[in-house]
């Protein structure tokens, strides 16, 4: 798949899960109906997907969450040229339109917080109590994904020690 058409596979299944179907069950059904993508194919399509599910609220400001939408601040916010990617030709998603090559990404700062750090707003306060003032580098830190590493390394090390009887790691 070329990274055009995984930004088109990934606003189809986000338009999905916007709709109300959980991202597990249509990542999967996704990747068991398209034999035709690969391991890293489907690993970059499921990695999009969840890093706009990450950040929704701070991606779609100030537009309404779609696929399209959302899909497009993402390549924004990755660095990615919209205009080479949002072409229409192959498996590209449709050109931009006329609005959306206009539209200039909004200053996120003007963004209520709850929308800059994407948390819910009624959670806001209660994060607030309880994080004090490490609410925002601790927020943003989830916005990020969780790298392979660090998700299972800690358990992997206590065998090893546990196993080998070392306190090195």
């Amino acid at each position: 798949m070329t990274p055009e058409a995984r930004i088109s596979t990934a606003i189809e299944l986000l338009d999905r899960i916007l709709d109300g179907d959980p991202a597990e069950r249509v990542l999967t059904r996704w990747a068991r109906a398209s034999r035709f993508a690969g391991s890293k194919d489907r690993a970059a399509v499921r990695d999009i997907v969840f890093d706009v599910l990450r950040r929704k609220r701070s991606l779609a400001w100030p537009l309404p969450e779609t696929g399209r939408n959302l899909a497009l601040a993402h390549t924004r916010a990755a660095g990615l040229s919209v205009e080479e990617m949002f072409t229409g030709e192959g498996y590209a998603p449709a050109a931009l339109t006329p609005a959306e090559k206009a539209f200039s990404p909004s200053n996120l700062q003007e963004a209520p917080l709850a929308v800059q750090l994407d948390v819910p707003d009624a959670l806001l306060d209660e994060l607030h109590a309880s994080l004090g003032d490490d609410l925002r580098p601790v927020l943003e830190t989830l916005q990020g994904p969780c790298t392979r590493r660090s998700a299972g390394q800690s358990s992997k090390d206590s065998r090893e020690r546990r196993d080998h009887g070392s306190d090195e790691r």
